[in-house]
């Protein structure tokens, strides 16, 4: 596998979202703060970063010069297949049909969403260990429990409870009933539309 290392920017230069390597660890920039500095000095970069590999978090402050190494991931296409009882996320290669076992929270929040056939992406690591995990923006998902529609509710704004096939509770407006469809935003948990037609 090619090492994707090599990057070198300045501090000042880092954004949230990249990943950078510090002393032959991976670390992802949740935050940055500039902050400026008096006279002659010209201030400081603060990171809040989090150890891909062991899932926590450090506080790093650099000159705005300093040098740091960003380090690409790969990210590889999967099929999602299942969910184990040790929270094991069972996936498949779709051109090579092999099999690849992760931990589910390696998606966070978004693992909620789940269901068997979506298309997520493994974020890889330059030595070939799954760092990270994204699923699509939004996903379609079908209601299988929802309390009921009342005349009149469509006049309110307030959302109510419903379960969708993966098991996640979801608010949705109150027209939405059990057995339709919707669309939810993987990233807030949020109810995006229902699914028409």
């Amino acid at each position: 596998m090619q090492q994707v290392h090599g990057v070198k920017k300045q501090a000042n230069e880092v954004r949230s979202g990249n990943v950078i390597d510090l002393e032959g660890r991976l670390y992802e920039v949740l935050k940055l703060v500039h902050t400026q500095g008096h006279g002659r000095q010209l201030g400081n970069v603060q990171m809040e970063l989090r150890d891909l590999h062991a899932q926590t978090k450090l506080y790093e402050r650099r000159r705005p010069s300093d040098m740091v190494e960003l380090v690409r991931l790969e990210g590889r296409q999967y099929q999602y297949l299942y969910s184990d009882t040790e929270g094991r996320a069972h996936l498949m290669d779709p051109q090579t049909f092999e099999q690849e076992e992760v931990a589910a929270d390696i998606f966070g929040s978004a693992a909620a969403f789940l269901v068997p056939d979506v298309t997520v992406t493994l974020n890889i690591a330059p030595d070939g260990k799954a760092v990270s995990g994204e699923l699509p923006q939004t996903v379609q998902l079908k209601v299988v429990e929802a309390e009921p529609y009342a005349k009149g509710d469509s006049a309110t704004s307030s959302y109510k409870q419903c379960t969708v096939e993966s098991g996640a509770r979801v608010a949705v407006p109150p027209y939405v009933q059990a057995g339709e469809s919707i669309i939810v935003d993987t990233a807030s948990g949020t109810f995006a539309k229902r699914v028409t037609g």
